[in-house]
């Protein structure tokens, strides 16, 4: 039985996976990158497979190919790093600047939403509230409040997500409400 291009090509990658694989992460220290560059090898390899000698061993050529990609990889992430140090660092600190008066509230506008908050929280069932606070103010994981009340974490964790939704719908509503009432204000 004659086997496909394809099959062939499998196998020969699955004996030699694991050694690339090694090959690979000895160069590349980050692992997500490595196992990125590992898919490109085997891709590049299928695509150039007319270039490999068949009287030299595959999985030297194969680790040729790679070592091509490592440093692709590297002149890569040198050309990023000359990107990103292009920004001086006043004009770094001037971004942050700009962008965090986008992202932080305004002081009265944080106290409407604590004090909207606070309500909501005392709204819960005690028991939800218990769990919320547990987590928040005390800083307590799902597994630590679980013993205290002596339940599941699993039912924890639930129970901390739907407090966490009813708590979010309520300060919506309560600010929704409050913009509502400030409009209809006359001024």
């Amino acid at each position: 039985m004659k086997r496909t291009p394809e099959a062939l090509f499998e196998l020969v990658v699955r004996d030699n996976r694991r050694g690339l694989a090694a090959y690979v992460r000895a160069h590349v220290h980050d692992w997500h990158a490595a196992d990125e560059l590992i898919q490109d090898v085997f891709v590049a390899a299928w695509q150039h497979l007319d270039q490999y000698d068949h009287a030299g061993p595959f999985g030297a050529w194969l680790r040729g190919v790679a070592r091509n990609k490592v440093l692709e990889y590297y002149r890569n992430m040198a050309t990023h790093r000359r990107h990103v140090r292009a920004l001086a660092p006043a004009d770094l600190a001037a971004l942050s600047s700009a962008f965090q008066s986008l992202v932080e509230p305004a002081p009265e506008a944080m106290e409407e939403c604590l004090g909207a908050l606070r309500k909501c929280l005392a709204a819960l069932e005690p028991r939800d509230a218990c769990v919320v606070r547990a987590s928040y103010e005390e800083g307590r994981s799902c597994a630590e409040i679980a013993d205290g009340l002596h339940e599941g974490r699993e039912a924890v964790k639930k129970r901390l997500q739907r407090a966490r939704a009813r708590l979010r719908e309520c300060v919506v509503s309560k600010l929704r409400r409050e913009v509502a009432y400030a409009r209809s204000a006359p001024a």
